[in-house]
């Protein structure tokens, strides 16, 4: 997370709308790098992108919003965004080994959102 999703001086209207911008010119750099690959290589690479995009919207929303609950949702939405790149990485497996890596999936997710709500800031 930036330092500017910390606890701080908000940042302006411009620089929530840049860093979204930024956060979507990104995520279709990625995307595009993307189509090269072929198969389960390439849905992660897709669930990747859309995860930093997430990521970056999530923590540019709080930097603007400034305020403890903003950044409780941008970690919850981080949790959120890393859980899905898991579940599509988890997709490789078969039968009771992917049920096994979706359930660790699923743990630490879980983890990183109480976490994110016992969290002081």
């Amino acid at each position: 997370m930036p330092a500017s999703a910390g606890a701080g001086t908000p940042t302006t209207r411009a620089a929530y709308r840049a860093g979204l911008d930024r956060a979507a010119s990104d995520y279709n750099r990625k995307r595009a790098g993307c189509r090269a690959l072929k198969g389960h290589e390439g849905t992660v690479c897709i669930a990747e992108a859309k995860a930093e995009s997430k990521k970056a919207e999530a923590a540019a929303e709080a930097a603007y919003r400034n305020t403890s609950r903003a950044r409780m949702d941008s970690r919850i939405a981080a949790a959120n965004a890393d859980y899905s790149v898991a579940k599509a990485r988890c997709n490789a497996h078969s039968g009771s080994e992917r049920r096994t890596c979706q359930k660790s999936a699923k743990d630490r997710q879980s983890e990183t959102i109480s976490a994110a709500m016992r969290a002081p800031n």
